[in-house]
């Protein structure tokens, strides 16, 4: 082959080579882009499940009964839209107290308290008829306790076994769940909302 020719041989490989090495780096950043899209979505996706799931904090009494009134404390003191309250016994006048100050800024505050639990001589319901905060005193729904242990403030249901006294917070064992989701939250509601509108007619 004349020496020329050899020349263009030699060229036209060595830009052949060229263009795969080329081809080859730029195929190689396309599937890594596309991975890493896929990552992404995947990931964006996963987040939105996730944040759509309930989430949940527990707590216990005796050992955790001053972090739960705490808890309790803070949600009514942050409230901004409601307060409505479910509950067997209530006998802690500090939280009362609490109780007093959000309906006395305008907040939506109202109460439904077990008829037995609310006439002994501890119970905070005096306080708070005082206070003008609506109040509502029944029984169960077929004739038994009002054994209902629950906190609505805001977007947040608070609820379990713990009563608001001392006696759950310092010597009883209960249990106190902190609920953050949509659908619980609307299932609470409806529950009160019902409660409260069959009591105002019975």
């Amino acid at each position: 082959m004349p020496p020329f020719l050899l020349k263009i041989k030699r060229f036209t490989e060595k830009n052949d080579k060229a263009r795969k090495k080329s081809m080859k780096k730029r195929l190689k950043q396309l599937l890594i882009v596309g991975i890493l899209s896929i990552c992404l979505v995947s990931l964006i996706v996963c987040r939105g499940r996730y944040e759509e799931l309930p989430q949940i904090e527990v707590l216990f009494s005796p050992e955790q009964g001053e972090e739960i009134l705490a808890e309790l404390t803070e949600a009514i003191q942050g409230a901004e839209e409601r307060i409505y309250i479910l509950i067997y016994s209530f006998t802690l006048d500090e939280l009362a107290r609490v109780l007093i100050d959000k309906h006395e800024q305008g907040i939506d505050v109202r109460v439904i308290m077990d008829r037995g639990q609310a006439s002994l001589k501890s119970a905070v319901t005096e306080t708070l008829n005082q206070a003008g905060i609506p109040l509502l005193i029944k029984t169960g729904s077929k004739g038994g306790y009002m054994h209902f242990k629950v906190l609505i403030a805001d977007e947040t249901v608070f609820t379990g076994s713990y009563n608001y006294s001392k006696n759950a917070t310092y010597n009883t064992d209960e249990n106190f769940l902190i609920i953050r989701d949509k659908r619980i939250l609307q299932a609470y509601l409806e529950k009160f909302k019902r409660l409260w509108t069959n009591g105002q007619r019975d």
